[in-house]
């Protein structure tokens, strides 16, 4: 029972006190949360004397008067047992996890006997008053930790004289008996009122006002002695106290009964019954306050600066810090939809979507029982991830330079400026070609790969975050053509547009028109593939028969992914023997011939282009009007744009065996074209398997070296139709 008393007296015992300046003139004063939670409060515990009548006379004044007393504790200065001191800690501190103990708690109220811990009481200070979750006894016999089921408001404000409510909590705890841990419950009933007014006089802080409040604190202990599950009845413990609260110095004295108990226990020194009102009994605790370390302080909000959120459907947080004692809790008075604050820790959280995007007001209020402040801030909402749209630019591109225009993101207001990329093959690797200014939405590539398909996407830089960089634009593509390339669109002054359908073998083509009457060959041809199936594609080039038809067979080659694929697609005419050579000026005829079903040949009626079919064992057939997306590429005879080395095929920089395998590999397995000007090693402007002959009799038969350029890099005037991309080895 002496164990269960101590628990229980540490519930009502352990608390607090602020520093005002002290009231002199008597008056009838209100306890609000203000004058709760002081910095830290010591009390002395005093000795009573034995008189029973002294203490009803001197300590509690009569019984049944409400108002205009006073009490003297002054007389009990001197008769100090130990000193108490009460301050506020956070409800980690201990470490014997007391904030997982009590998770809803804000901060914990400490009881010290210079270095020996006392006890906690875990609280939160609410408007309502001080609701309190439990608290921990580092003495106890058992179980330290006594954790309320349901919190509640021990002191419920604002107290004035009259004042009633009651204090109801359960708790679990195991007791240990004899080295036994015994499950126990105890519940806990409290009705209390605040029945005087008046003076209180204490040592060394002199006359306040206050008021004083009588509590009767019933206990009710159940346990399970048999280790059943089953709970039975042991006790109810009673005790009565009085407690004196002073403006802005929380509770100043208290005094408070033995216990009494309903079951006779042999010898117990505890009465049975309920301790009587007028305090006619023993006195187990006696405390007065004699100093007072600090008021309560109102909250103060560290400065928040505007916010900017560069993506949506990412959730977003903010750390609000604010101080004041006791902890304040938060709120917010301003926020948009979705948007939440923790009360007890002031972490903002909150999800932008598309329908945030623009600036927001926000309005956190931080309070506690000495005041309340705000503070307001901007949060702009950006899509960072926002890319620029609609990217663009013509599929082949003459002079060397590739021109792209896009259009804007939706953050033009946090707009640094865009970065242009660049890739040889779809979906990169890239690599930087250039960057522009916000205010810019166009770019000129003076660089791209020549002779072959360059891939470019666009990114946005925002001046937030550090510099953040938007996701890619669409992909698009462009063909650059070589100095000596040209391109030809499809005769289109025909009704048909130049079309022609032949449904008996699935082909479709078109007549194109030759530039002019110089030499011109035909060596790649761009097609658009609005999809693909992974069928293989035949492409054909004819004669033109009068303009009208289709004349004789020229060239035919197959193509299968990775060679083709959706979108478009540059296919070589290799070996180079095969590529057709025109001289006359006159049209040509280019086909397709698909042997599978469902691939899409696009049509190109804007900025997007439409689509021709095949139908399953069927011809092909138009689904609108327009241009067929095919382009022939024609190499003229202008000479190669830079130096070359003749007879070094591969472009290494020197002449050995492995250049005459490059050209076989190049002519008969379609392998690798760096430089066919490099390639014809015996001069005649072609390169056929002669070169490949040339090469091996001038490496290992005697016979003559290439003509210049060779050994060293050079140009040659004359190369007919031969091309050079480019070559490494010649600067």
């Amino acid at each position: 029972m002496q164990r269960s008393n101590a628990v229980l007296m540490a519930l009502v015992t352990l608390t607090i006190a602020q520093l005002l300046t002290p009231a002199t003139a008597v008056a009838q004063i209100t306890i609000t949360q203000a004058d709760f939670f002081g910095l830290g409060d010591s009390y002395t515990e005093a000795a009573l004397p034995a008189s029973s009548a002294c203490v009803t006379t001197v300590v509690l004044g009569a019984i049944g008067t409400t108002g205009n007393n006073n009490w003297d504790f002054t007389v009990y200065g001197g008769q100090t047992t130990r000193t108490v001191v009460q301050d506020y800690v956070a409800t980690s501190t201990g470490g014997f996890g007391g904030a997982t103990l009590f998770p809803t708690a804000d901060f914990a109220q400490r009881s010290t006997d210079g270095p020996t811990v006392l006890g906690y009481l875990y609280l939160n200070n609410e408007v309502s008053g001080r609701r309190v979750h439990g608290f921990y006894n580092p003495a106890a016999s058992g179980q330290p930790e006594g954790v309320f089921l349901t919190s509640a408001l021990d002191y419920p404000t604002p107290i004035t004289l009259g004042s009633q409510w009651t204090f109801n909590a359960q708790y679990n705890q195991l007791l240990d008996v004899l080295g036994t841990p015994i499950p126990t419950q105890n519940i806990v009933s409290t009705t209390a009122e605040c029945d005087a007014w008046g003076t209180i006089t204490l040592p060394n802080q002199g006359t306040v006002n206050c008021l004083r409040v009588m509590e009767l604190q019933q206990t009710d202990v159940f346990a399970d002695i048999l280790g059943t599950g089953t709970f039975m009845f042991l006790d109810s413990i009673t005790v009565r106290s009085y407690a004196w609260f002073a403006p802005g110095m929380d509770q100043v004295a208290r005094i408070v009964s033995q216990g009494y108990t309903s079951v006779p226990t042999p010898g117990s020194p505890c009465p049975l019954g309920t301790p009587p009102i007028d305090f006619s009994t023993e006195v187990q605790d006696f405390r007065i306050q004699i100093s007072n370390t600090g008021a309560a302080t109102p909250p103060t909000i560290d400065p928040i600066a505007d916010q900017l959120i560069d993506e949506i459907n990412v959730p977003y947080s903010y750390q609000v810090v604010a101080t004041g004692m006791p902890s304040p809790t938060y709120s917010l008075t301003a926020a948009p939809v979705g948007m939440t604050i923790d009360v007890t820790d002031g972490l903002i959280d909150w999800t932008p979507m598309a329908t945030d995007l623009g600036t927001h007001m926000v309005t956190v209020q931080a309070q506690n029982g000495a005041g309340s402040v705000s503070e307001s801030f901007a949060i702009d909402v950006v899509n960072g991830n926002d890319p620029p749209q609609n990217l663009a630019t013509v599929f082949i591109a003459s002079g060397g330079v590739v021109t792209l225009n896009w259009d804007p993101p939706q953050a033009t207001t946090v707009l640094l400026g865009y970065e242009i990329r660049r890739s040889d093959t779809p979906g990169g690797p890239f690599v930087v070609a250039g960057s522009v200014a916000g205010s810019v939405t166009t770019f000129d590539d003076t660089a791209p790969t020549q002779g072959a398909g360059n891939y470019y996407t666009v990114v946005a830089g925002f001046t937030i975050g550090g510099g953040v960089v938007s996701d890619p634009s669409n992909e698009v593509f462009a063909y650059a053509l070589l100095p000596n390339e040209v391109v030809v669109d499809n005769d289109d002054a025909s009704a048909e547009s130049g079309l022609l359908l032949s449904g008996l073998n699935s082909e479709m083509a078109a007549s194109f028109d030759l530039p002019s009457v110089a030499e011109h060959t035909l060596t790649k041809v761009a097609i658009f593939v609005e999809t693909y199936n992974s069928a293989p594609l035949t492409l054909k080039a004819y004669d033109d028969d009068a303009g009208v038809m289709p004349g004789s067979s020229l060239a035919q080659l197959t193509y299968l992914a990775p060679d083709i694929g959706p979108g478009w697609n540059i296919l070589e005419v290799l070996p180079t023997f095969l590529q057709p050579v025109f001289v006359g000026g006159g049209s040509f005829f280019v086909g397709v011939v698909e042997s599978g079903t469902d691939n899409a040949i696009g049509v190109d009626t804007g900025d997007f282009g439409s689509s021709w079919t095949k139908a399953p064992g069927g011809a092909w057939s138009f689904l609108s009007s327009g241009h067929l997306m095919i382009r022939p590429i024609l190499a003229t005879g202008v000479a190669p744009s830079g130096d070359y080395i003749r007879g070094d095929s591969n472009a290494d920089g020197s002449y050995n065996i492995a250049d005459a395998v490059h050209t076989l590999s190049a002519l008969f397995s379609m392998g690798p074209q760096v430089c066919e000007a490099a390639m014809d090693s015996n001069n005649d402007n072609s390169v056929n398997i002669a070169d490949a002959v040339f090469s091996l009799s001038a490496l290992f038969g005697g016979g003559p070296p290439p003509a210049a350029p060779h050994p060293g890099c050079g140009v040659d005037g004359d190369v007919g139709s031969l091309t050079c991309a480019g070559f490494p080895p010649c600067p």
